[in-house]
């Protein structure tokens, strides 16, 4: 009798779940980390000091970016962990999902914010940085799509990663087994 090895599908199902659950976790890091840099940067500066605001705005925006990293990451890789992830690729999936999640939600509470607050003289000021802003906006959701990915694929339980299991195919006649 020959046998030959039959393979799992490599993906598994994306666990809304574990999404949910990186989601908060994601958005909670992050909004402490921006408090941190809010609270540091306020301390610091001296606000009769016009080049003292833009230095703060400065390194706010990159505080900004690099807090939405690592909150980004580990949301990544808390809802891969949680999620029955057992490939490297789903759990990036995971972790990219969970990305596009808090990239909607954190643009949807920048822009209601900014959108709430508009004075005559603040919209002619958004129009000026709004090629700046479109171009921070850009490279800040590649590096925290990146950090979402890798941190997907860290959130993978070791001993469970597998690239595909192999099992004894059904004598012939019989049907193949499929996936519950």
């Amino acid at each position: 009798m020959a046998t030959s090895a039959v393979r799992q599908p490599l993906l598994e199902r994306m666990s809304w779940g574990a999404l949910f659950a990186g989601f908060f976790f994601g958005c909670g890091i992050w909004m402490l980390l921006l408090s941190l840099g809010a609270g540091i940067g306020f301390s610091a500066f001296d606000p009769r000091d016009l080049g003292s605001w833009q230095g703060l705005g400065i390194g706010f925006g990159i505080w900004g970016v690099l807090s939405a990293m690592v909150a980004t990451f580990l949301g990544g890789w808390l809802a891969a962990g949680t999620s029955r992830s057992r490939t490297a690729l789903a759990g990036m999936l995971h972790g990219a999902a969970l990305w596009g999640f808090m990239l909607v939600a954190g643009t949807w509470i920048a822009t209601a914010a900014v959108a709430g607050k508009m004075a005559p003289q603040a919209a002619e000021t958004a129009k000026k940085a709004s090629a700046t802003g479109a171009w921070a906006f850009f490279v800040s959701g590649l590096l925290t799509l990146a950090a979402a990915i890798l941190g997907g694929r860290a959130g993978v339980p070791r001993e469970g990663r597998v690239v595909g299991q192999e099992r004894r195919a059904p004598p012939p006649g019989e049907p193949l087994p499929h996936r519950v």
